[in-house]
């Protein structure tokens, strides 16, 4: 089998070096190709992803994290696509665990996370990432997922600009199986530094019930936008 790592950036210079490096050192045995696809980045993105080895950029017709993914699928060569944000750190022997899990007959999961820094009310979002609940599905629990599978359902749906990632859990756990793995992936917890937590949850938590009653994703995101600062 052959992985493929699928990367969106968009001005992901103050992650992506690190991210890649540990890419880089954590598949340096295995059979795995890491494919950044950018959505028009105007800081230094570019260039820190042209300085790694092995690593391949494009640049997405489309702005935008679906028409991203899908972009980075249809360049990927490999078996199992490994979709994973710039901010965030896979667990290690993560390629181990992704081919195991897919032998034992799960074509598509994800890792629970932990946050960094590990704050206190963050330490309890990160217990509930175990669970297949109200929150589960997000892109920041990374996702592997067969080729197969991956095209049969269409990859990610572009008219999702928000929440695409939830969209394509919901349509992989109605015909196939979806596992947690239990090793964490590190995620970062810069959302927290620019708002206050319960800011934070409060504008997740509304952005889900919409999605979950069916709410245009263009007014969601136009709401989540309202909500918080971004970083």
């Amino acid at each position: 089998m052959k992985l493929s790592i699928i990367i969106p950036t968009l001005n992901e210079a103050r992650c992506i070096g690190r991210l890649l490096d540990y890419l880089i050192e954590e598949t340096l045995h295995h059979n795995a190709e890491i494919i950044i696809c950018d959505g028009g980045s105007i800081d230094q993105t570019k260039e820190i992803v042209l300085s790694k080895k092995n690593v391949r950029f494009t640049l997405s017709e489309k702005k935008g994290r679906a028409h991203q993914l899908n972009e980075g699928a249809a360049n990927a060569t490999g078996d199992i696509f490994y979709f994973v944000h710039a901010d965030t750190i896979p667990p290690k022997h993560f390629v181990n665990l992704i081919f195991d899990s897919i032998q034992k007959g799960n074509p598509s999961g994800c890792f629970r996370y932990t946050f960094d820094p590990p704050k206190n009310m963050l330490r309890i979002n990160a217990w509930f990432t175990k669970f297949k609940g109200f929150y589960a599905g997000g892109g920041d629990q990374t996702l592997f997922i067969t080729r197969t599978v991956f095209e049969e359902l269409g990859g990610y749906n572009p008219s999702y600009v928000i929440m695409e990632d939830f969209d394509l859990v919901k349509r992989i756990r109605k015909k196939y199986r979806y596992i947690i793995l239990k090793d964490p992936a590190l995620v970062s917890s810069r959302k927290y530094q620019h708002n206050s937590y319960w800011k934070v949850q409060w504008a997740n938590s509304i952005a889900i019930i919409q999605f979950k009653m069916g709410e245009n994703p263009v007014k969601i995101k136009e709401g989540y936008k309202k909500r918080i600062k971004t970083a």
